[in-house]
């Protein structure tokens, strides 16, 4: 496989899983203003206590996984993607796993979690993939350091926007 082969299936790879994560970033403010969204921005957790901190934290939300749900849905109808839904549903997975380390961690809801905060979306995704012998690992690697790279960006970027509360 060519190195631009590479990237641009690591891009098609991954794309369903960015756009979840900036779609859930995004809906947040939506989530506060409608009513009908308002009711599914309910932490997964439900507020349950571990030790001293939340099971995870309080932006990980059904609203969270609606979003993942929908932008698999239509990522898989627009790009005949078939593991788009699974992919999404995954990152889902991955970001509450993360906000759950992060507890135990007894980091503060938006601290900086180095790697984690930018990979955790895509990571479980990788590993699924990877151990299904569903994807190449060269595509996944590439997969994970382009995100380790452009998400710090875009997540700054946002938060210059008033999009984020935080850069991270």
């Amino acid at each position: 496989m060519t190195l631009s082969l590479i990237l641009l299936s690591s891009i098609y790879f991954a794309l369903p899983c960015w756009l979840f994560n900036m779609g859930a970033a995004l809906l947040i403010p939506i989530g506060r203003t409608f009513p009908l969204v308002r009711k599914l921005n309910v932490p997964v957790d439900f507020g349950v206590m571990l030790g001293q901190s939340r099971l995870v934290g309080p932006s990980r939300t059904f609203l969270g996984l609606a979003v993942a749900i929908l932008v698999g849905i239509i990522w898989a109808y627009v790009s005949n993607d078939s593991y788009a839904l699974i992919k999404t549903l995954l990152a889902f997975v991955g970001v509450v796993l993360a906000s759950f380390i992060k507890r135990r961690l007894n980091l503060k809801q938006g601290a900086p979690f180095l790697i984690a905060d930018q990979i955790d979306y895509l990571l479980v995704v990788a590993i699924v993939f990877y151990l299904s012998a569903l994807e190449n690992a060269s595509v996944l690697v590439a997969a994970l350091i382009i995100t380790a790279i452009a998400h710090p960006i875009v997540c700054y970027v946002a938060y210059k926007l008033r999009l984020k509360e935080s850069p991270f």
